[in-house]
C-alpha cells in the first residue's frame, strides 16, 4: 500500500515538474533520441545532395526561371502578382530566389534547403505532437520518426519542385504550435503569430487553406467549446483561405490545368477519390509498388473491382470517426485530420494527369501517423504479456530499418530525370509521358537514337501524342532523316494544328533538302497560324538570304526582331543582309549588337571588320581583325585579311608574319605572295 502511494505522489510530482517546464523543454536523453532521429533522417535523405534537376517542372521553377536571377522590384512583383506552373505560391518562389543568390543553378543548394525543412519540420511535429499528447514523449516520437522515414515522402523531399511541400508544412506547424499555446495562454502574440505563420504556409502550397478546418479540429480534440469567441477567432482565416482559394482557381484556370484529362463523370469521380483515400491508407501500412507516377485507369472498360468496393471502406472509416467522437476522441481526430487534408487531392476535380501522388501524404498522413504512435505506446503500458511487449520494440525496429531503406533507395530515384523516368516506366510501363519525359532527357544529352526510341515508346501508347511526334520528328532530322521527319511533322501537323512550330521545322526540312518553295510555303503556314511567330519570321529570312532576295530576307528579320527585340542570331543575320546590300553603316548597330550579347562571337568581329575594310576605315578594320583573332587564335582568314591592310599601309614585318600564321593555320595563301612580303620586310 505504501508503495502504491509513493508511485501516486511521484507521478503527481513528474506531472507538476512538467507543467512548469517550457514546452520545448525535454530532458538530455528525450534530446538525444530526437537528434538520433534527425541524424537517421539525414543519412537517409543522403543521397538527395548529390542528385540533379529532372526534366519534371524544375526547369520551370529553376533553371528557365528568369525570376530567380535578382531580387530586383520587377521580379519581386513577378513572384508576388504572377502565377507560376498553375499554382500562386509566391514564398516558395521567393525561396527558390534566395536559394540562387547563394548557389546559381547548383542543384546542391536547391536539395539542401529540401533536406533542411524537412528536418525542421520532424522536430515541429515531434514539439506539436508531444503537446496535443499531454507531452507523452514516445507518442510524439513515433509520430515524428514515421514523418520523417516513410518512403511516401520521399518525393516532397527529393524532388526541388516539391519545395513548396516542405515549406508549406514549416509555417503549417508553426502555426499549430502557437495556436495551442495560444489556446492554453489567451495571449494574443501568439494568436497574431498563428494567424501570419498560417498566411505565410498558404502563400507556400494553396493545401494549406484546410488550415481553419484543422484548427477546429485542435479545438475539439481539446474539448475546447465552439462558442461564439473561438468561432470570431476563425474568421480571419477563412478569409486568408478563400483569397488563396480564388487566386490557386484563377491560377489553375489560366494554366488549364483543371479538367486536363479530361470530364471523368461524377460518378466515376467519386469512385477515384474513394480509391484515393484507401490507397494511401494501404501505401502507409505497407509502402509497395511506389512511383512517381499513378494514373487514371481507362474508364473505356470497367474499372476493376477495388474502384466499387472502396467507396464502402471510406465511408466506414468516416463512420468510425463519427461514432467514436465522444468516446475516443484521438481516432475521431486522427481519422478527420487525414481527411481534411487529403480530401482537396482526392480528384473531385480533376487536376492533373494523375489519379493519387506520394507527395500529396506529407501533412495528412500525420494524423494516422499519431494514431498509430498512440496506439502503440498503449500497448506499452497494457497488460499485455512481458514476451509480447518486447515484441513491440523489435517490430518498430523492423519497422524504422524498412522504412529508411526504402526511402534511401527511393531517394537515389530522383537522381536525374532518366532514372526518375526509368523508374516509372518499370512500375507503369503504359505511361507515355514516362517515355516523352526520359527522351527529352536523352536529346538534350544528344543520345539521339535513345531519344527515338523512347518518343516511339509514347507514341505508340498514345497515338496522339503531339509533343511525341513533333519531337521524334527533330530528332531525325537532326540525324539527317528527312523523309520520316517530314513524316512525323506531317502527322503533329494533323494531330494538333495550332503549333507553328511544326509547321515552321517541316519548311526547315525542306530547307536542309534544298527545296525553297515547298519550305517557303510551310513558313507561310506557320505565321497563318501564329503571325507573332518569330521563328518562322527568322528562318524564312534565311530561306531569302539563301535564294538572293535580299530585301524579303531584311523584312523577315525585321519582322523577328519586332516580335523578339533580343535575339541573338536573328540581329547577327540582318548585319548580314545590309552586307549584302552593301549598307555598311546599318550593318555596324547589328553587329555590336550581337557582341554586347556575346562578346566571344568572333564572327561578329570579323564582320565588323570586313565592313570597315570596305569603308576605307583601315584603323578600325584592324582593330576588329585582331579582336576577331584574340577571341578564335585559330581563325585563318582574320590573320589573311590583317595582312592584306598591313600590307597596304606598308606594314611589311607584320603582314609578313600573319600571311605565315594563316598558312600554318591552312588557309589559302600563295607562295609568290609570301615571297613578295618577305622581300618587302627585309628578311
Amino acid at each position: 500500500m505504501a508503495k502504491k502511494l509513493r508511485t501516486k505522489k511521484a507521478k503527481r510530482a513528474a506531472s507538476k515538474f512538467r507543467k512548469k517546464q517550457a514546452w520545448w523543454q525535454l530532458s538530455q536523453k528525450q534530446y538525444l533520441w530526437l537528434l538520433g532521429l534527425l541524424a537517421l533522417t539525414s543519412v537517409v535523405y543522403a543521397p538527395a545532395l548529390d542528385n540533379q534537376f529532372t526534366n519534371w517542372d524544375d526547369q520551370y521553377y529553376v533553371s528557365q526561371n528568369a525570376w530567380l536571377r535578382n531580387l530586383s522590384a520587377e521580379n519581386l512583383e513577378h513572384i508576388f502578382t504572377d502565377q507560376l506552373m498553375g499554382n500562386y505560391h509566391p514564398i516558395t518562389v521567393l525561396s527558390f530566389a534566395f536559394d540562387y543568390q547563394m548557389g546559381g543553378e547548383k542543384p546542391f543548394i536547391y536539395h539542401f534547403t529540401n533536406l533542411l525543412f524537412h528536418l525542421l519540420n520532424t522536430i515541429l511535429v515531434f514539439f506539436f505532437f508531444y503537446l496535443l499528447s499531454k507531452r507523452n514523449f514516445w507518442t510524439a516520437f513515433i509520430t515524428a520518426l514515421l514523418f520523417a522515414l516513410h518512403p511516401m515522402h520521399v518525393e516532397s523531399v527529393a524532388w526541388v519542385s516539391e519545395r513548396k511541400d516542405v515549406l508549406y508544412t514549416f509555417f503549417f506547424f508553426i502555426s499549430l504550435i502557437a495556436y495551442y499555446q495560444y489556446v492554453s495562454t489567451k495571449k494574443a502574440k501568439l494568436y497574431l503569430l498563428t494567424l501570419v505563420a498560417f498566411f505565410l504556409s498558404a502563400f507556400s502550397k494553396p493545401a494549406a487553406v484546410v488550415f481553419p478546418i484543422v484548427l477546429l479540429l485542435v479545438d475539439y480534440f481539446l474539448q475546447r467549446k465552439w462558442d461564439k469567441v473561438a468561432l470570431l477567432e476563425k474568421i480571419p482565416f477563412f478569409l486568408i483561405s478563400l483569397v488563396v482559394g480564388l487566386l490557386t482557381i484563377k491560377s489553375q484556370d489560366e494554366a488549364a490545368a483543371i479538367g486536363m484529362t479530361g470530364d471523368f463523370g461524377i460518378f466515376n469521380k467519386a469512385l477515384f477519390a474513394a480509391y484515393g483515400f484507401v490507397m494511401y491508407i494501404v501505401k502507409l501500412l505497407v509502402p509497395y509498388g511506389l512511383t512517381a507516377y499513378y494514373p487514371y485507369p481507362d474508364v473505356a472498360d470497367s474499372l476493376p473491382i477495388l474502384f466499387y468496393i472502396f467507396p464502402f471502406v471510406m465511408l466506414g472509416i468516416l463512420y468510425l470517426a463519427y461514432h467514436f467522437r465522444e468516446k475516443n476522441r484521438l481516432l475521431t481526430f486522427a481519422i478527420l485530420f487525414y481527411f481534411v487534408n487529403v480530401a482537396l487531392v482526392l480528384q473531385f476535380i480533376s487536376v492533373g494527369r494523375v489519379i493519387m501522388s506520394e507527395r500529396y501524404t506529407y501533412v495528412p498522413y500525420l494524423g494516422l501517423f499519431f494514431l498509430l504512435a498512440y496506439l502503440y505506446n498503449q500497448l506499452i503500458i497494457s497488460k499485455l504479456s512481458s514476451k509480447l511487449k518486447k515484441m513491440l520494440p523489435i517490430i518498430l525496429l523492423l519497422v524504422t530499418l524498412a522504412f529508411s531503406y526504402i526511402s534511401h533507395e527511393r531517394t537515389k530515384v530522383w537522381y536525374n530525370s532518366e532514372t526518375l523516368w526509368t523508374s516509372v516506366i518499370e512500375t507503369q510501363p503504359q505511361v507515355a509521358m514516362a517515355y516523352y519525359d526520359r527522351g527529352s532527357f536523352y536529346s538534350d544529352h544528344k543520345k539521339f537514337d535513345a531519344a527515338i526510341a523512347d518518343y516511339t515508346q509514347a507514341i505508340k501508347y498514345d497515338s496522339t501524342y503531339y509533343e511525341a511526334t513533333y519531337n521524334r520528328g527533330l530528332m531525325l532530322k537532326k540525324q539527317h532523316k528527312y523523309t520520316e521527319a517530314l513524316r512525323d511533322f506531317t502527322k503533329a501537323i494533323q494531330i494538333e494544328g495550332t503549333h507553328p512550330e511544326a509547321f515552321t521545322n517541316k519548311a526547315n526540312t525542306f530547307i536542309a533538302m534544298q527545296q525553297n518553295d515547298s519550305a517557303l510555303y510551310y513558313y507561310h503556314q506557320a505565321l497563318q497560324v501564329d503571325s507573332t511567330y518569330y521563328l518562322a519570321y527568322f528562318n524564312r529570312s534565311v530561306c531569302y538570304f539563301n535564294i538572293k532576295n535580299y530585301e524579303k530576307a531584311l523584312t523577315d528579320c525585321n519582322a523577328c526582331l519586332r516580335y523578339k527585340p533580343i535575339y541573338h542570331d536573328a540581329s547577327f543575320n540582318r548585319g548580314n543582309i545590309y552586307m549584302r546590300l552593301q549598307n555598311y553603316d546599318a550593318a555596324i548597330p547589328d553587329f555590336l549588337e550581337v557582341l554586347r550579347q556575346n562578346p566571344k562571337n568572333d564572327q561578329a568581329y570579323f564582320n565588323l571588320a570586313f565592313v570597315y575594310f570596305q569603308k576605307k576605315d583601315l584603323a578600325q578594320a584592324v582593330h576588329y581583325f585582331s579582336e576577331t583573332i584574340r577571341v578564335n587564335p585559330q581563325n585563318a582568314n582574320a590573320y589573311m585579311n590583317r595582312a592584306v591592310i598591313y600590307d597596304r599601309t606598308q606594314q611589311y614585318k607584320k603582314a609578313y608574319q600573319d600571311v605565315l600564321k594563316n598558312k600554318q593555320l591552312g588557309g589559302k595563301v600563295t607562295d609568290t605572295y609570301i615571297q613578295q612580303l618577305k622581300a618587302k620586310a627585309g628578311f
